[in-house]
């Protein structure tokens, strides 16, 4: 098992450079595009999101604890590698009928997707991730972002158009040169039907990724589907700034995670307690400059003028303290085993987030509006997800992974970016006196350990 220290060194590289090169495709993305085909492309990748975490997820992160154990023998390893492949398979075909049904449109740029889908069923960085070592994982993560901004920048600086196919060919190509690259291909050598109880595990894992995913999904596709490209392009800019806020929070929480499965939580010892903090902080921090920056946030990121979708991207941001917060209670709650009744909580954060969403379909508003309406109903989800997975460990024996404090500064960050929308420069403000409460509150924590 590689040191916590190193294991955060190599996911904090791959997430830093993951997100430059997001920024470079999120900006010029819209601008190679124009912002109605870049709507349609981001709601194929959010597609793709929810597609991936059907077959990773639960089968990937339930290996990974058996490989942290010592539990993953030849039996398990071929449950697992054909589980992911029924997975892909049957994911990538509800997926391309959906599309078909609803939005035909759709169904060209979702192809390469479902061809890179399918390779990376195959594609094993969970086992390796499991046993400390995090350089496959984090190649794969790095490249899927970094091959999308060099091809975006090369279109941009020859014109040459950039393709709606271009996207997920970019996928395929990064699974391709990572198993490739270390190896990781994993074709199970004989086929073993998953049992009763390797499905039940990857279901009561993979459930709640699976309603994070497809809540942070909610808004891109449900726009895009419903033939509102730009309120999609909206929503999925929003969501991509949120995406990028908790992978850099993930950081130390995934690298954590094969420590606290292993049983050496221990070894963990301060970083444990301190990294919630820090994923707040670093969330409300963010809140506080989307908060100065807030009439031209669009505009900036999208050569785009709403002021409404100024506001939308702002609530998106603000609920990041609280996503990041429930990544964090998540990533502890699965390492130790105790994963059943999380899906309860994430299936009522989505009900939220879908039923805003329905709103602004079913409404004649604008784009921007549209997208704020969605924008409201993401984060009054997330807040209720914090707040019902905060109770349930609270009741437990895991109450000592929940901070009463940081439960009130998340949930404050929501409240700071509400009070952006009409007075910047308040959000701004109490998004920053969050951040002081953290920092006093990691100054506590070290003095008691």
């Amino acid at each position: 098992m590689r040191p916590l220290t190193s294991l955060a060194s190599t996911f904090g590289v791959a997430v830093a450079v993951s997100n430059i090169a997001q920024f470079v495709w999120i900006g010029g993305g819209a601008r190679a595009l124009g912002l109605q085909a870049f709507g349609t492309v981001l709601a194929c990748q959010a597609m793709y999101g929810v597609m991936q975490v059907i077959t990773d997820n639960g089968s990937g992160i339930h290996g990974a604890r058996q490989a942290a154990r010592g539990e993953l023998g030849e039996q398990e390893r071929a449950e697992l590698q054909s589980s992911r492949i029924l997975l892909a398979f049957g994911s990538a075909l509800v997926a391309l009928a959906i599309a078909g049904a609803v939005a035909p449109s759709l169904v060209s740029p979702l192809i390469p997707f479902a061809v890179a889908l399918l390779g990376f069923s195959v594609l094993n960085v969970w086992e390796p991730y499991g046993r400390g070592e995090a350089r496959p994982y984090a190649s794969y993560l790095i490249l899927r972002s970094l091959l999308l901004a060099i091809l975006v920048v090369a279109c941009l600086v020859s014109g040459l158009e950039f393709s709606l196919w271009f996207a997920g060919l970019c996928e395929v190509a990064a699974v391709a040169i990572t198993g490739f690259a270390f190896r990781a291909w994993s074709v199970p050598r004989v086929w073993k039907m998953p049992g009763a109880d390797t499905w039940r595990a990857i279901g009561n894992i993979g459930g709640p990724s699976l309603m994070t995913q497809v809540t942070f999904a909610t808004g891109t596709v449900m726009l895009g589907f419903a033939g509102n490209p730009a309120a999609a392009a909206v929503a999925g800019v929003g969501t991509r700034l949120l995406t990028g806020l908790q992978a850099v929070n993930g950081v130390v929480a995934a690298a954590l995670f094969p420590l606290i499965a292993s049983g050496e939580a221990r070894a963990a010892g301060l970083a444990a307690r301190v990294v919630p903090i820090g994923i707040v902080a670093l969330s409300l921090s963010a809140l506080a400059v989307a908060c100065v920056l807030h009439t031209s946030l669009l505009e900036l990121i999208l050569d785009y003028e709403s002021g409404s979708g100024s506001d939308a991207l702002t609530l998106m941001i603000g609920s990041a303290a609280a996503a990041g917060y429930v990544m964090h209670l998540t990533f502890a709650v699965v390492a130790r085993g105790a994963e059943r009744g999380l899906l309860a909580f994430g299936v009522a954060g989505f009900t939220v987030t879908a039923a805003a969403t329905v709103t602004a379909v079913a409404s004649t508003l604008d784009s921007g509006d549209t997208a704020l309406i969605s924008a409201i109903g993401f984060l009054g989800g997330q807040v209720l997800v914090l707040w019902l997975i905060a109770g349930h460990l609270a009741r437990h024996d895991l109450a000592d992974w929940v901070s009463r404090p940081l439960v009130a500064l998340a949930t404050g960050g929501g409240l700071a970016a509400a009070i952006a929308t009409v007075v910047p420069a308040a959000g701004a403000v109490l998004a920053g006196a969050g951040v002081v409460v953290c920092l006093w509150l990691v100054r506590a924590t070290r003095s008691v350990s």
